[in-house]
């Protein structure tokens, strides 16, 4: 075997056993779950790279490791575009940043790596520009969100837009209240004033829920704990929810018996499968599904809104759906969604993903349960979470007032670190989680009874800015 297969010899094993059912992996979904280490690949490869060349060395490599773990590798369903398509966005990102001049100062200095230029900032070009202000341009002001100081956000905000060189979330009408950008735009009173308007959902844990916590002993040492869940009977057909707590407690604790925390080697899969995997099973008895990358349909329907039937011009290619980490759903509507990072350290990712991705992804699920609501949209809230590490963030974007969509971070949690910190770091944590469980149900449950053709106050919000590709 090659000395590059040889590296990944172990890892796919490990990926393969985590994948197989009855002895039996879908080479689509060891696509999906493998893709980081297949573009890694690619990255080092780089100068030699050839399409279908690298497809047939990675379906050679994983056949030979399934044969010799004595797994099924199931090739009815390919679904490896998914990897053509990030090369592709990731080449055209590139070039569009290597034949721009400077970024910044500090990108300036990094030489010639254009995919550290990419991580700093996506460049607009004058057409891009002029995009933004058209969209600005036509807002109705009678329906823009007017502040007690007589000044409108919309209007403040496409004053920002006119001196961006850079992708902003108000590129696409998202205001982050946690962006320290706008200091220099709105007042000290304004801000406030806007923050008061965005409070975030203060729903509370079921009663059932919140006596089963307090039965358990106000202790540090975790044996005890641990013991006092493990007599606790509880029927999982009468008491669904009190039984997910206590699973997800147990197991959590389980995971310092067995060594699994503190963090030392684990990859991002393995924080979403074993520390997070609380977030999943919190699903298994609701009609909301939670998938781990699964493309967004909103994101394809706005990705693809513009496109049109070839007349003087051939037809647009179609652009995909962004692919979340994890995704919250019933059928065609999405009302959840996450990135995930490894450490807490990576704080370009997280504001790359936290702070650009995330929001845009959570506004086109806004904007696509909005066109099936008779609902108020200004209801209407979308969750987000950012996991880095065994950090959380929550955040909820909706549409308070006027175009504008707002996102703000509503509790940042840990994962506890350390035995006798347990109790004080998971109880908000599964209290969190199940609040936003239920909050989601509730919405599902109001688009459900509405009449998506009724009459109803409301006025179309623009798109999300797509980058021209």
């Amino acid at each position: 075997m090659p000395m590059q297969d040889v590296k990944y010899k172990e890892t796919i094993s490990k990926c393969l056993n985590d994948l197989k059912v009855d002895n039996c992996v879908l080479w689509s979904d060891f696509v999906v779950a493998f893709k980081n280490e297949i573009i890694e690949d690619c990255n080092m490869n780089h100068s030699t790279y050839n399409k279908r060349n690298f497809k047939g060395n990675w379906v050679k490599r994983t056949k030979v490791v399934a044969q010799e773990s004595d797994i099924t590798l199931d090739m009815k369903n390919d679904n490896w575009q998914v990897i053509e398509e990030i090369l592709q966005e990731k080449k055209r990102d590139e070039g569009r940043v290597s034949d721009s001049s400077n970024i910044s100062e500090t990108s300036s200095k990094t030489g010639s790596d254009s995919s550290k230029k990419t991580l700093l900032g996506y460049k607009l070009d004058s057409n891009e520009k002029e995009e933004i202000q058209k969209m600005y341009s036509g807002l109705e002001k009678t329906k823009m969100w007017k502040l007690s100081s007589n000044r409108y956000v919309e209007e403040v905000m496409e004053q920002f837009t006119q001196r961006l060189n850079c992708e902003h979330p108000s590129c696409s009408l998202i205001l982050d209240i946690n962006d320290d950008h706008w200091t220099g735009y709105f007042s000290p009173e304004e801000l406030r004033e806007i923050k008061e308007v965005t409070t975030p959902t203060d729903s509370k844990l079921p009663e059932n829920m919140t006596n089963f916590i307090n039965t358990i002993p106000k202790t540090t040492k975790l044996k005890e704990i641990f013991l006092h869940l493990n007599s606790q009977i509880i029927d999982p057909y009468q008491d669904r929810d009190v039984y997910w707590l206590k699973n997800t407690l147990q197991q959590a604790a389980d995971l310092f018996e067995t060594g699994y925390i503190p963090l030392t080697n684990q990859t991002e899969r393995d924080l979403i499968r074993r520390v997070w995997g609380f977030i999943d099973t919190a699903y298994d008895s609701s009609e909301l599904t939670f998938r781990s990358e699964k493309a967004s349909v909103s994101c394809l329907l706005e990705s693809n809104k513009r496109r049109k039937i070839a007349a003087t011009n051939p037809m647009d290619r179609q652009r995909t759906g962004d692919i979340p980490d994890m995704l919250i759903f019933f059928d065609r509507y999405e009302f959840g969604t996450a990135e995930v990072s490894k450490t807490e350290t990576d704080t370009t990712k997280e504001l790359n993903e936290g702070s650009m991705k995330l929001p845009k992804i959570m506004k086109s699920m806004l904007l696509n349960l909005v066109k099936s609501s008779s609902q108020p949209q200004h209801v209407i809230k979308i969750v987000g979470m950012f996991f880095s590490g065994l950090k959380v963030n929550f955040f909820e974007l909706y549409n308070p007032a006027g175009y504008v969509c707002t996102i703000r971070r509503t509790k940042e949690l840990y994962f506890p670190v350390h035995p006798k910190e347990f109790m004080k770091k998971m109880k908000p944590l599964v209290e969190q989680v199940w609040i936003n469980k239920m909050d989601m149900e509730s919405r599902l449950e109001i688009i459900m009874i509405s009449d998506s053709d009724s009459e109803r106050e409301s006025y179309v919000l623009p798109s999300c800015f797509q980058r021209r590709r």
